[in-house]
């Protein structure tokens, strides 16, 4: 099973770029876009510490601007999520190339920052 899924993520929320951009009317965006952008406020509210309502793409703004607790390699993890910067991807999670990308760009560095925290992994003989 996809982790997008079981996470149990889907395409209600409008689109971030949309509600940024007040001359233009707001549109929905796809259910890929979503799931990461909730990703992306779930990273926010992890690294400053404090609930946020998905909906309310304003208040997900503001917040973004402010530096998280873990540093600004975890905050470029956390924009990359919620302004879908996955260098032009398609918005298909189906589509391998975007799956690698966030893998690589999200995932990976995630578990990075994890392993720097616990430090060196020693093995008992």
């Amino acid at each position: 099973m996809k982790i997008w899924k079981w996470l149990g993520f889907s395409a209600v929320y409008r689109s971030p770029r949309q509600a940024r951009k007040k001359k233009k009317k707001r549109g929905y965006v796809t259910a890929s876009e979503t799931s990461l952008y909730r990703l992306g406020v779930a990273l926010l509210q992890i690294g400053l510490w404090k609930p946020l309502d998905a909906t309310k793409v304003a208040q997900v703004r503001q917040a973004e601007e402010r530096p998280s607790q873990f540093g600004p390699k975890y905050d470029l993890l956390t924009q990359r999520c919620l302004n879908f910067d996955f260098d032009g991807s398609r918005p298909d999670l189906n589509d391998k190339g975007l799956q690698t990308k966030v893998y690589k760009t999200v995932v990976m560095e995630l578990e990075r920052m994890v392993d720097a925290l616990d430090g060196p992994t020693y093995v008992q003989c």
